[in-house]
């Protein structure tokens, strides 16, 4: 029970110089932080490279494993059609890419 006293006083402290509040208030892999970022864009280049094509959108998606996946829609130069591909994040790999309409 000694313990408690100073890990509050060290959350205190810690609120005090502001430096709590702001890590506690975005979560390490919230949408529009430098991680997400960096793997939405290396979700399109994957996709990008699978069909070649122009990586325009990606989202992140519930997939079977623990870390989920990304989708991404790419659009192709020639044609009316584009690819809707899914990318694991586990192993940054294709699980399935479809037909669709050209966003």
């Amino acid at each position: 029970m000694t313990t408690f006293p100073l890990r509050n006083a060290i959350f205190a402290c810690g609120i005090a110089t502001g430096a709590v509040l702001p890590a506690m208030a975005q979560a390490p892999f919230a949408p529009g932080s430098k991680a997400y970022l960096y793997e939405a864009e290396r979700a399109k280049g994957v996709a990008a490279v699978e069909v070649g094509g122009e990586a325009i959108a990606a989202r992140l998606i519930d997939l079977n494993g623990a870390t989920g996946g990304w989708e991404v829609l790419v659009r192709m130069s020639s044609g009316n059609q584009g690819w809707r591909v899914i990318v694991d994040r586990d192993t940054w790999t294709v699980r399935s890419k479809a037909k669709v309409p050209n966003p």
